[in-house]
C-alpha cells in the first residue's frame, strides 16, 4: 500500500508535524509574498521508517522578506529527511533561513540532508543561510550545502542566439533553476500547477 502524503501550500507557518510510521511526506511550498516574524516549521520523527521530502521555492521582489526556519527532529531509528530551498531574489528582497537537523541518541540509521540554492538577481538582494546540525548518534548520514549565484550570461547569450530576446532567455533560465526539483517530488499534474504559479509570479517582474 502506498503510504505517501502530499502537501502543497503557499505559506510557511509555525507548527509541528508528526511524521507517521512508514509514511513518506512530500511537502512543497511556493512563496512569493513575504512576512515579518520568523516562522518555524518542525517535522518530528517519533516512529520508524518515516520520510520527509521538503521543497521550498521562493521568488522575492521589492522589499519582501522571508524569515523562516525548519527543524528536523529525529527521535527514533530509520528515518529520512531531505530539505531543499530554491530562492530567486530581485530588488531588495531577503531570505533569512535557518535549517536545523537534530538527531537524538535513539535515532540511529538516520539519513538527512539540507540544501539552499539562491539565484541573486539584484545587487541589493540578500540571502542568509544558517545550517545547524545537532547529532548525538554516530550511525547517521547528515550533511548540508548552500550555493549563491547569478544568471549564466553565456547560457543567456546562447539562448538569444537561438532566437529568444534577452528577457525571455533570462526568464527561461530562472524558471529552470526554480523548477529543477519538482519532478523528484510531484506528479505531472501537480508539477504543471507549480510551473504555472512560477510563470505568473515572474511575469510581473523586471528582468534585465
Amino acid at each position: 500500500m502506498d503510504n505517501t502524503k502530499l502537501i502543497i501550500t503557499d505559506k510557511i507557518s509555525t507548527q509541528t508535524i508528526q511524521v507517521k510510521k512508514d509514511q513518506t511526506l512530500n511537502y512543497v511550498v511556493f512563496l512569493d509574498k513575504g512576512w515579518e516574524e520568523t516562522q518555524s516549521l518542525t517535522f518530528e520523527f517519533n516512529e520508524e521508517n518515516a520520510t520527509v521530502n521538503f521543497l521550498a521555492i521562493m521568488i522575492g521582489a521589492k522589499k519582501e522578506k522571508f524569515p523562516m526556519e525548519t527543524i528536523s527532529l529525529h527521535k527514533t531509528r530509520n528515518t529520512k529527511a531531505y530539505y531543499t530551498m530554491r530562492s530567486a531574489l530581485f530588488d531588495e528582497s531577503e531570505v533569512d533561513y535557518t535549517g536545523n537537523l537534530k538527531i537524538e541518541k535513539t535515532a540511529g540509521a538516520t539519513d538527512c540532508y539540507l540544501a539552499h540554492h539562491t539565484l541573486m538577481l539584484s545587487k541589493n538582494a540578500k540571502t542568509h543561510t544558517v545550517p545547524c546540525l545537532e547529532i548525538e548518534n554516530d550511525d547517521v548520514k547528515a550533511g548540508h550545502a548552500a550555493t549563491i549565484g547569478n544568471i549564466d550570461e553565456e547560457l543567456s547569450f546562447y539562448l538569444e542566439s537561438r532566437g529568444l530576446d534577452k528577457k525571455s532567455a533570462k526568464t527561461l533560465l530562472i524558471r529552470n533553476f526554480l523548477e529543477s526539483d519538482l519532478k523528484n517530488i510531484l506528479g505531472e499534474k501537480d508539477q504543471q500547477k507549480l510551473v504555472e504559479k512560477i510563470e505568473a509570479s515572474l511575469k510581473g517582474l523586471t528582468i534585465n
